[in-house]
């Protein structure tokens, strides 16, 4: 079987460190260390090119993640997860969550609706209750503690220009995340995240696919 997810869903595996990601301050530091002295400005593709690999960045990734918990906010995600099988068109079952975060560390989560196959249910229940697990550790989702990164390059998202990154999780754990992310220039805020966990969090899910976009709203 396969999960869905609708595309405004934030994801299970990055729940409180990046569903509400607060758009912070630029890093001055960090873009210094991308610039020669008295030089010219860079095009993206050779500020890219001057640093060692991707770790500028990613330091920049971690300290952005740190300063979002410092902002949060309490909020609601309504979710809608759909359960497919095979290559079905149409899902089997479709569940309705709400999912509730109370700073800093407080998940909670109940189901709504449900129709079709009872698997779905079952299913998206383990996903949320190993999310729940994850957020009260209250460690930051991204890290080099637990991925290692590869510069893929800069792209476009949400209209900001990013700096794009292969996630390559040191563990096979349904808590990290395999696949690539873009992240601000500027904030050193992610934007979005294609991809999946490195492990499935449910024996029901065969598949997992994630589609992650991110943006500034009031604040968060």
């Amino acid at each position: 079987m396969r999960v869905q997810f609708s595309p405004a869903l934030a994801t299970f595996i990055l729940g409180a460190a990046l569903a509400a990601a607060v758009q912070t301050p630029s890093h001055p530091a960090m873009e210094r260390l991308l610039e020669a002295p008295n030089s010219a400005p860079l095009a993206p593709a050779a500020r890219a090119a001057r640093f060692f690999g991707p770790q500028v960045v990613v330091a920049g990734l971690e300290a952005a993640q740190r300063a979002n918990h410092e902002h949060m906010v309490p909020f609601t995600v309504i979710r809608e997860y759909e359960l497919f099988s095979g290559e079905d068109k149409e899902p089997k079952g479709t569940v309705i969550a709400e999912v509730h975060f109370q700073p800093p560390t407080t998940k909670t989560w109940e189901i709504t609706k449900t129709s079709g196959d009872e698997r779905a249910e079952r299913a998206v229940k383990d996903v949320l209750e190993r999310e729940v697990k994850y957020a009260n550790d209250g460690k930051i989702a991204i890290a080099r503690e637990h991925h290692d990164f590869r510069y893929l390059g800069t792209g476009e998202a949400d209209h900001c220009l990013c700096y794009i990154l292969q996630l390559i999780p040191k563990h096979e754990d349904s808590n990290l995340l395999r696949g690539q992310i873009w992240v601000d220039r500027d904030t050193y805020l992610i934007h979005r995240f294609e991809g999946g966990p490195a492990k499935s969090p449910s024996w029901w899910i065969k598949d997992l696919k994630l589609f992650t976009c991110y943006s500034g709203l009031g604040g968060i």
